[in-house]
């Protein structure tokens, strides 16, 4: 690409932002809706504000190959109203079975967080994410049996901003078995989850995905992503100090053999402490490029291992609590292999 299509490229990635295709809502329009033709890097308006948007739409932009439209910077906060509306009436969907209602809802909400990574600084994005917690807190309270269900038993790919959707679900449902019932009380720490790993947007994919040991190189690039993602974070005026902690302390362990600070005991808050159990828990049932998904249950017989030197006690008995319950009233949820019924 020559510099003038790179300047060109980079002043429309300024201007808009993508959206996946199943984000937006069957209505009238709150925002514009752009799409790329052809090899262009300028997107082209395709709807307007006030025009109705379908299923037909959404189908026939599909069959065409498109898998993201295209919203101006502007009107992202129209979007975020949009998006929560969206999300509400896929998870209250009574058309579609509960399971694949909550793999949409989780593809929609990983969208956001891509749109975090990919646009670093950006306050909108992280203002996005911020409405997705608030909504993940309001239906832990209105229906937490439902809610229980955006936790992802199944066998799924690892990748980051799945992961860090699954995290965000997880640590809502431990906050509310630890006694944080209040929605308020309840985002920040949904949010902690839904970020912890932005610092990860600098890991090469080789290093995440890597089978076996890491170089000493590679474990320095990898090992400084908590403090990469704090710092971010830090830097964005009305972001909770409970959400950077999380971010910054998701991989201490108790005896201090956790990084990048090594801290003790007394030094790791509870937020910290849910959001470990919540992310150790889903990277290491999720399958790798290397190896398959582990079940529910053999994950937590692994990670009891490290109770209590690494893991909170009392943290990993309401998670190992939440996981069992589930897996003996939906063992369909626990496959293994292959797609869920």
């Amino acid at each position: 690409m020559n510099a003038v299509a790179t300047e060109r490229a980079a002043s429309t990635t300024a201007r808009f932002f993508p959206v996946a295709l199943d984000s937006i809502d069957s209505a009238a329009l709150s925002m514009d809706l752009y799409i790329r033709v052809g090899t262009s890097d300028e997107p082209v308006l395709y709807r307007s504000t006030g025009v109705a948007f379908d299923d037909a739409d959404r189908q026939r932009l599909a069959e065409q190959g498109h898998e993201f439209l295209y919203v101006p910077l502007a009107q992202h906060a129209a979007f975020r109203r949009q998006l929560t509306s969206r999300l509400d009436h896929l998870y209250h969907d009574p058309k579609q079975r509960r399971i694949e209602r909550m793999r949409v809802v989780r593809t929609a909400c990983a969208r956001s967080i891509e749109d975090v990574l990919s646009f670093p600084g950006q306050p909108e994005m992280l203002d996005a994410v911020a409405d997705i917690s608030r909504t993940f807190a309001r239906w832990s309270h209105e229906d937490p049996e439902l809610f229980g269900h955006l936790v992802d038993l199944s066998s799924h790919d690892y990748y980051t901003a799945t992961h860090m959707v699954n995290v965000g679900a997880n640590c809502g449902v431990l906050a509310r078995l630890l006694g944080i019932i209040d929605p308020v009380a309840q985002a920040p720490l949904i949010l902690g989850g839904l970020l912890h790993d932005v610092g990860k947007r600098g890991v090469p994919v080789e290093i995440l995905n890597k089978e076996g040991k890491l170089t000493p190189d590679e474990w320095k690039i990898l090992a400084r992503h908590p403090e990469v993602g704090a710092e971010e974070l830090r830097a964005v005026p009305g972001v909770p100090a409970v959400v950077v902690d999380m971010a910054y302390s998701h991989h201490e362990r108790l005896d201090g053999t956790g990084y990048p600070r090594g801290l003790l005991d007394p030094q790791i808050s509870l937020a910290a402490r849910i959001c470990t159990v919540a992310d150790v828990f889903d990277a290491i049932s999720a399958t790798r490029p290397y190896r398959g998904p582990i079940a529910p249950d053999k994950v937590l017989d692994m990670m009891a291992e490290g109770v209590p030197n690494h893991f909170d006690r009392d943290v990993f008995a309401a998670w190992s609590q939440v996981v069992r319950g589930m897996v003996a009233k939906h063992p369909e949820r626990a496959a293994t292999t292959g797609d869920m019924a």
